[in-house]
C-alpha cells in the first residue's frame, strides 16, 4: 500500500503533482539540503509513487525540525529508466532470498547516507 502526503491538481492544463513532505534534522538541512543533495531513498520513493499513480511530477518539500524553516519545493520528474533499473534490482533481491547467499551490496562505502541510514547496515557490513 502506497500513501503519499498529497496529490495536487493544478487546473491549468490539468497538471498533477504528488506532494511529499519530509521533516529533517538540522544537520541534514545544512549539509545536504542547502547543497541541493536529495538522498537516493527520497528520490526513489518519489519515483515509485509517480509510477504507481501515473503522475509525472513530485513536489518534495522539507521542514527543518530545529528551526521550522520550510524549503522551496524540489520538482522531481518521473524517470522511467531509474524505475526499471530499481525494479530489476529488487527482483534480483527477491530471487536471492530463495538461496542462502547474501545479496551483493549496491554501495561500496559503508559511510554513505544510503548505508548509514539503512535498516540492514549491521547485517550488510557486519558492524
Amino acid at each position: 500500500v502506497l500513501h503519499t502526503d498529497g496529490i495536487l491538481i493544478y487546473d491549468v492544463n490539468n497538471y498533477k503533482f504528488i506532494i511529499e513532505l519530509k521533516s529533517v534534522k538540522d544537520w541534514f538541512w545544512k549539509n545536504r539540503l542547502l547543497k541541493e543533495i536529495i538522498p537516493n531513498s527520497y528520490y526513489g520513493q518519489a519515483q515509485i509513487y509517480m509510477e504507481a499513480y501515473n503522475i509525472p511530477y513530485t513536489l518534495l518539500i522539507f521542514k527543518n525540525r530545529h528551526t521550522s524553516e520550510i524549503s522551496r519545493p524540489f520538482i522531481i520528474s518521473k524517470d522511467d529508466e531509474y524505475i526499471n533499473t530499481r525494479f530489476a534490482y529488487l527482483a534480483g533481491i527477491l530471487a536471492n532470498t530463495r538461496i542462502p547467499e547474501i545479496v551483493p551490496r549496491e554501495y561500496t562505502d559503508k559511510k554513505c547516507d544510503e548505508c548509514v541510514f539503512c535498516d540492514y547496515h549491521k547485517e550488510c557490513w557486519g558492524d
